[in-house]
């Protein structure tokens, strides 16, 4: 109830379009997923648009949660147009997100509940252009929403999200602080919160982390079941009083676990269990029998089961714990009608699997695990074998590659399973869904032969690639060293150049982006534009702190500019200029240094590469400064807000505020000057300085 209480008063600020994320956490079992699904059914009421969507386990499709999302809203459109004729603009909302924004050349298109493609990255973006443009037109259709009623945004399991979603659930939750009529509502088991076997952290207790840091959410924590509440939840369940010594039992049984007492409540029942003496319910055995897990308890409800019913349930559990009816026929080569009969019956008896709208998923993964473990190992192999050629055929197969990676690799075909674990690694690198890419490319570089040379270095250099893309620099460095030192030629031309770009994220390897440069000029003449880049690269060792000589630099930065100019690669050009642009006003060229900067803006803000917009704009705002144009100086200080305020580039943020106080202080203006001040403070708190 107080839990309640707390999300209808966010509801009611949300109203008022004081938006906020709310995460809700605790172990497995504890009700979340209850507290919600009771919450939403009376936000209904106060007419508020809900999106759900949902996270699950071994499946890591790239924004899975919000694609489901905004189907269940397609869903809910449909029926509202055949009953009030909505506009067709808005029935498309989902089915037809390519008409958002082309100007980027975002597709999307879907095929009711099934699929919603908005996930393919256009030719010629970098992965994270296209996320921050991406991003961008999922906010203007949440704002389109919620502008014409209140909106609640609910992501389910949030713990199994893909890295790709998470960023996005950060993304949104930074947008709807106290700036729309929104809610964002996430649930996630704290336990499953642990660091992997390398000691990297759990990815949401990152995002968690960073979002405590900007405070933007507010975390409901449900506990366990005290006695006093546990007892009351079990005689609302039995429907009359329980004898003390059971409540006792059950209490040290359960350890408060809401989920653990309802189901073994429910076993008992079954069982008959239970009786009725001098007014109380208690158990009708000396000892209580309750199982230790819910495992148990799983095993006995799967003992009503016939073999036809538990050859279903086992080929769901092997598929997933969202499970696809077509397949799950395929797989069985037993008629849809057949099937959706057999799981009715399981639905009813066991009450493990539960339907919802076109398809079926187990009441909880520790179930499906359960259900999953007790299978005979060569069955499970040919069971995911047969799955696996079944997606393969499959007209969706691109929307299932981390599936067929998944099911190869435990059906015994490694040579499959490395083949799609590839596939899938670059794919979710280019949608950046960075975590589970990096999982990919290990396991093909656990799995491959020594000889399949050109595959292992493919997946060594996506590695590589994904490190660094999670920010992940020395883990990058490290890989990227690894190939080169492994391979020859263009390769290893590559793996220096992209040594010397993690080095220079790092920012405290000066010296190696200067050693890995060296041992690239032996390989100037595989590739123009790589070695332009390792020689550009070289020039940044003075933001390092590096050699020191500005000249060098210039000379560097001249150099690569030549060289991208005539590969005519303009995100390089803008890049170099944007670079020397900075040190040739250092040296006193001026005039000639400031071109520099505004030329790299342009190319920046006409490719979309917002991001080093923003650094450039930046860049440009301090050397106006410095010269005393404080007019312009404070047009480019609050380009910098305008746009890093969309990307969350705090520290960039920092040093704009900060420009703008000694502005406005300089004329006089010492209230709007101290609120910059304040904002720098804030901003930096945002931030790892």
């Amino acid at each position: 109830d107080e839990e309640l209480a707390q999300l209808n008063l966010h509801l009611k600020h949300a109203t008022e379009g004081k938006g906020t994320t709310i995460l809700i956490s605790g172990e497995a079992g504890t009700g979340k997923t209850k507290l919600v699904e009771t919450f939403l059914e009376q936000a209904k009421k106060k007419d508020v648009t809900i999106l759900s969507g949902w996270c699950l386990s071994e499946v890591t499709t790239p924004y899975l949660p919000f694609i489901e999302a905004f189907n269940t809203y397609n869903a809910l459109l449909r029926k509202e147009k055949r009953s009030f004729s909505l506009p067709q603009t808005e029935f498309q909302l989902g089915d037809q997100l390519s008409n958002i924004n082309n100007d980027y050349g975002i597709s999307a298109s879907g095929t009711g509940s099934q699929t919603l493609e908005i996930l393919q990255k256009p030719s010629g973006f970098s992965p994270q252009i296209w996320r921050d443009q991406v991003f961008a037109v999922i906010i203007d259709k949440l704002h389109l929403i919620a502008s014409k009623k209140p909106l609640i945004l609910f992501i389910d399991d949030i713990h199994w999200a893909d890295s790709a979603s998470l960023a996005l659930l950060h993304y949104i939750a930074r947008a709807v602080k106290n700036s729309e009529r929104a809610i964002v509502l996430g649930t996630f088991r704290s336990d499953e919160l642990v660091a992997d076997t390398e000691g990297h952290p759990h990815p949401l207790a990152e995002i968690i982390r960073m979002m405590r840091r900007e405070d933007i959410f507010a975390e409901i924590k449900l506990s366990n079941l005290n006695q006093f509440n546990l007892k009351k939840i079990a005689e609302d369940m039995i429907g009359g009083n329980l004898n003390s010594q059971f409540i006792e039992k059950l209490a040290t049984e359960s350890k408060g676990n809401p989920l653990f007492i309802v189901e073994s409540l429910r076993m008992l029942s079954e069982q008959q269990g239970l009786i009725f003496d001098n007014n109380q319910w208690n158990i009708s055995i000396t000892e209580l029998g309750l199982p230790t897990k819910i495992k148990d308890i799983i095993l006995r409800r799967l003992s009503v089961l016939d073999y036809s019913q538990r050859r279903v349930l086992d080929v769901a559990a092997t598929i997933g714990e969202k499970f696809d009816i077509n397949i799950l026929c395929a797989v069985l080569g037993k008629d849809v009608l057949e099937v959706l009969e057999t799981l009715n019956i399981i639905a009813h008896s066991t009450r493990l699997v539960s339907v919802e709208e076109n398809y079926y998923k187990f009441d909880h993964e520790r179930s499906r695990k359960t259900v999953y473990e007790a299978i005979a190992s060569p069955l499970k192999q040919g069971y995911h074998a047969k799955i696996a050629k079944i997606l393969e055929s499959s007209k969706d197969i691109a929307f299932h590659l981390s599936d067929l990676a998944y099911h190869y690799a435990h059906s015994g075909n490694k040579e499959k399973a490395i083949k799609y674990a590839l596939v899938a690694a670059k794919d979710e690198l280019a949608k950046f869904s960075n975590q589970q890419a990096i999982q990919h490319f290990k396991y093909v570089l656990r799995n491959i032969k020594e000889e399949q040379v050109e595959q292992k270095n493919d997946a060594l250099e996506g590695l590589g690639d994904a490190y660094a893309a999670n920010s992940m620099y020395e883990e990058a460095i490290k890989t990227f060293d690894k190939l080169a030192t492994s391979d020859i030629g263009l390769v290893r031309l590559r793996a220096l150049r992209k040594a010397t770009d993690a080095a220079f994220h790092k920012w405290d390897k000066p010296d190696i982006l200067l050693e890995y440069a060296k041992k690239a000029e032996e390989l100037a003449s595989l590739n123009r534009l790589e070695m332009g880049r390792i020689i550009n690269n070289r020039g940044r060792a003075f933001s390092l702190g590096g050699h020191g000589d500005l000249s060098q630099d210039l000379e560097d930065y001249n150099t690569a500019l030549e060289i991208f100019e005539e590969e005519n690669s303009l995100a390089d050009i803008a890049d170099a200029l944007w670079r020397s642009g900075i040190i040739t006003c250092a040296l006193g060229s001026l005039g000639e240094g400031l071109n520099r900067l505004l030329r790299s803006i342009a190319i920046f803000r006409e490719i979309g590469d917002t991001r080093k917009e923003t650094e450039a704009n930046l860049a440009a705002a301090q050397i106006f400064f410095g010269l005393g144009f404080f007019s312009v100086a404070l047009s480019k200080y609050s380009t910098v807000h305008i746009l890093g305020e969309k990307l969350g580039m705090f520290n960039e943020l920092a040093q704009a505020s900060y420009g703008l106080s000694l502005i406005h202080e300089h004329d006089g203006n010492i209230r709007e000057a101290l609120s910059q001040i304040l904002k720098v403070i804030d901003y930096h708190k945002k931030t790892r300085c």
